[in-house]
Order: C-alpha cells, then sequence, then structure tokens
C-alpha cells in the first residue's frame, strides 16, 4: 500500500487534539458529579475518523493488501448523555467517568508514541540522506 505520510502526522495530530477536547469533557463530568441537574457529556469520534481516515488515500497495489478502511461510524460531536439519573437530576456515574478517563488517557498516549515513531522515522531519513 501506497500511504500519504503527512496525511497520516495530520490524522494523528488531530486524534490527538479530539483526545485533549474529551479529557475537558470528562474532567467537568467528574467536577460536576455533585451539580444538581447535571448531565454528563462525552466526544463521540465515529464520523470525524472515518472522514479523516479516507483522507489518507491508502491504495492497493497488490491484490493481497487488506482493505484497511474504518467501518461507517455516524457521529462524532459532543453529545449529552440523556439517561436519567439520581433523584436531583444529575446523571454522572463517577466509577464510568474515571474508566473513561483512564481509556481516554491510554488512548492519548499510544497515539504520541506513533506520532514519535513517524517523527523518528523522518528524522532518520533525514540523517540518512545527508
Amino acid at each position: 500500500m501506497i500511504i500519504d505520510y503527512n496525511k497520516v502526522v495530520d490524522l494523528i495530530s488531530r486524534q490527538l487534539d479530539e483526545r485533549v477536547v474529551r479529557g475537558e469533557l470528562i474532567a467537568s463530568n467528574i467536577a460536576n458529579v455533585d451539580t444538581p441537574g447535571y448531565k454528563s457529556r462525552d466526544l463521540q469520534f465515529g464520523k470525524m475518523l472515518s472522514e479523516e481516515m479516507e483522507a489518507i488515500h491508502l491504495k492497493k497495489t497488490d491484490p493481497k493488501h487488506i482493505d484497511d478502511t474504518p467501518p461507517g461510524l455516524d457521529t462524532g460531536q459532543i453529545v449529552e448523555n440523556r439517561e436519567p439519573g439520581r433523584p436531583d437530576g444529575n446523571n454522572v456515574d463517577i466509577n464510568q467517568e474515571v474508566l473513561n478517563l483512564t481509556k481516554n488517557t491510554m488512548e492519548y498516549n499510544g497515539r504520541v508514541a506513533l506520532l514519535a515513531r513517524r517523527m523518528g522515522q523522518i528524522k532518520d531519513a533525514i540523517t540518512q540522506a545527508k
């Protein structure tokens, strides 16, 4: 497959930005765990990620290559949790929020590692070209 690596770096950067936004939403949910009437919010990535992956333009150069297009997901926005909560109207589940925060942090760190690896590849290519 032929991959446009500049678009890959751009995609990873955008995913990092999305993880920062999601982390802020989760932190807001945790901060408002005792606020009456507060509804938890989250960022759903599906549609944005699908569109960005399509922009990479993965090309099959061999019939044996696997199609790397992600399944079409239909979201990409901040959504409010409509689940009923406590009698005061708050529906923040602190255990779920801590789990979300942990998962988001792991996904962020994974993307940072990917970006660092790509930057290392670029550095190696420049060094070898001298």
